[in-house]
């Protein structure tokens, strides 16, 4: 891809790759949150906002971007002098053309367009991109810019086609070297990645005794494992529950259990509110009662009378509390 490939390949070796830390000497530190590498600045030479964003880091002046097809730099120019209407064609022909200079170009064009039902509209087509045969490509692209609107388009087709590559990748780029910025974007797409064959690869990284319950990548991997809802992934969560002995750190996991909603979790909840092997204590069972309030059926009441005379106090205050929710 010429210049721009170059660029990522920087990228990709230093952030993002698997070889584990960044290196100090190259990592995607910048000198402000979202800027693209030094080879991709601006698709018009510079930077597009007035603060001095498009800067490259450590004060090197950006260097502009050039398509090395004369396609792409052709519709980049279309893009600028159309319509709105031109613009969503335009969008669509680079989208379809799929390369990875033809959707680096239509990027940033997005970032230099200003808010609106035309940004909104090519947003939600290059959403729809699968994600499945340019899964690097897409968090490069993510992790470098910073504008919210196009990074929720490039995060919808890595969260739909994630595998559990990704995810130890992303944990990876989280443990690294990197920006906080990239950290939160991180975070971010980890707890959108809610698939049922990413529970394993999702369970080991909360489920591993070196990190604590409240470490962001744990809180991030369980906020997607509560997403999912299956009893495998509620046990391990539960077990995570269990392991944690003080509360303040497993107050934001527990919140999670405590917001359940999938209705296939019900009868795990219900037996966890017992008392079984992956919620023994008085604490967890607590847990796993005030998510019944979730649950406004009949067999949630019958648990929730039964339990209200349950010789452990927090059970107790528990069960009244998710009964009095559901009146």
């Amino acid at each position: 891809m010429g210049c721009v490939r170059a660029g990522w390949a920087v990228v990709v070796a230093l952030a993002v790759g698997a070889c584990g830390r960044p290196s100090r000497s190259g990592h995607v530190d910048r000198e402000r949150d979202g800027e693209f590498p030094r080879h991709v600045a601006s698709a018009s030479g510079g930077s597009d906002r007035g603060d001095g964003a498009g800067s490259a880091a450590h004060g090197d002046p950006p260097v502009p971007w050039r398509p090395s097809d004369p396609g792409v730099g052709r519709a980049l120019e279309r893009f600028r002098a159309g319509t709105d209407e031109d613009r969503l064609a335009i969008a669509d022909q680079l989208i379809g053309a799929g390369t990875e200079e033809s959707i680096t170009g239509l990027i940033l064009l997005l970032r230099e367009l200003s808010p609106g039902e035309a940004k909104t509209a090519i947003c939600q087509k290059l959403a729809g991109v699968s994600g499945a045969d340019r899964q690097g490509f897409l968090l490069e692209l993510l992790l470098v810019d910073a504008d919210p609107e196009v990074g929720r388009a490039l995060a919808a087709p890595l969260a739909r086609d994630a595998d559990a590559g990704l995810v130890a990748r992303l944990a990876a780029l989280h443990d690294g070297d990197v920006a906080p910025a990239v950290k939160r974007g991180v975070l971010e797409l980890l707890a959108e990645v809610s698939a049922d064959a990413l529970v394993p690869a999702l369970g080991t990284l909360v489920a591993d005794p070196g990190r604590r319950a409240d470490d962001p990548l744990v809180v991030a991997a369980s906020r997607a494992l509560a997403h999912n809802g299956s009893s495998q992934a509620l046990d391990v969560l539960f077990r995570k529950l269990d392991g944690t002995r003080d509360p303040s750190e497993s107050a934001a996991l527990a919140g999670l259990v405590e917001g359940i909603t999938r209705p296939g979790a019900l009868h795990f909840l219900l037996c966890a509110s017992d008392g079984n092997k992956v919620a023994p204590s008085a604490a967890s069972r607590a847990i796993a009662i005030r998510a019944l309030k979730n649950y406004p059926c009949q067999d949630t009441r019958d648990a929730l009378a039964r339990l209200a005379s349950d010789p452990e106090p927090s059970v107790r205050a528990a069960a009244r509390e998710s009964a009095a929710a559901l009146k």
